[in-house]
């Protein structure tokens, strides 16, 4: 279960653990451990708002927790001119195990910016994109040390991108949902371990009494037969309608 403490939140059970620093949630989630596996140096769905320099602290409104949810609320301010809620769902079933992000956007103004910045930081032995999921059909992407970056376009394939870890028995599947997906852009470190998967979201202007929302999936699969698990990951999860929050 969540458990909050000052300005940290952290998810610990015997299958899955994860910390979040609610001021920062550029950092994204950290210190995460798959059953009795320390997966380091891993950085899962950070978030920067519009145009704000990500090392800002954000001013927190509301934090609350709900069975497998944490909830957060961002205020509106003159910088970012949107109220954001967001909710780590903990995904910890039979068939799924991983996290599930669900941001909800809505501003006082006649019309405002909601953009909002997703990035995660995964070491990689290798990456790939499920391009046909009908087939199960996955393109290798390579990755290149000091590329500076690589531009997935949104019509050559799905929005599922498969991590295979570095020294781990555990591949990681991240998912935006196809409706929100406008593209991404890749960048991996001096050696070409660790990859930087960047999307983003509302990219359209927001309306007073609108409420946008988008959602992705961060889940946990076996290396074994990543990819069958990672197709079936994908054919569920764009099939069930968006879940109920208040």
């Amino acid at each position: 279960m969540w458990t909050i403490e000052g300005d940290e939140s952290y998810w610990e059970s015997s299958r899955f653990a994860a910390s979040v620093s609610l001021s920062h949630p550029h950092q994204g989630l950290s210190r995460i451990r798959v059953f009795d596996q320390l997966i380091s140096e891993i950085r899962l769905f950070g978030f920067t708002f519009g145009n704000l320099a990500p090392e800002n602290a954000e001013s927190v409104q509301d934090v609350y927790k709900r069975g497998n949810d944490l909830v957060v609320t961002y205020i509106q301010t003159p910088d970012r001119p949107v109220r954001t809620q967001i909710y780590w769902r903990v995904l910890d079933g039979i068939d799924e195990l991983g996290v599930e992000m669900i941001i909800s956007t809505q501003t006082s103004l006649l019309e405002s910016n909601p953009s909002v910045t997703v990035t995660s930081r995964v070491p990689t032995s290798s990456l790939r994109r499920l391009v046909e999921p009908l087939t199960g059909l996955f393109d290798s992407v390579a990755m290149s040390p000091r590329d500076s970056q690589m531009s997935i376009d949104a019509n050559s394939g799905t929005p599922l991108m498969l991590f295979r870890l570095q020294n781990c028995e555990w591949s990681y599947v991240q998912l935006i949902d196809p409706s929100d997906f406008l593209g991404a852009c890749l960048s991996s470190d001096d050696e070409g371990s660790i990859v930087e998967l960047r999307q983003q979201l509302f990219s359209e202007r927001l309306e007073k009494g609108v409420i946008r929302r988008g959602r992705a999936w961060g889940l946990f699969v076996p290396r074994a037969d990543d990819e069958k698990l990672a197709t079936s990951v994908f054919n569920r999860l764009v099939a069930e309608a968006p879940p109920l929050t208040t």
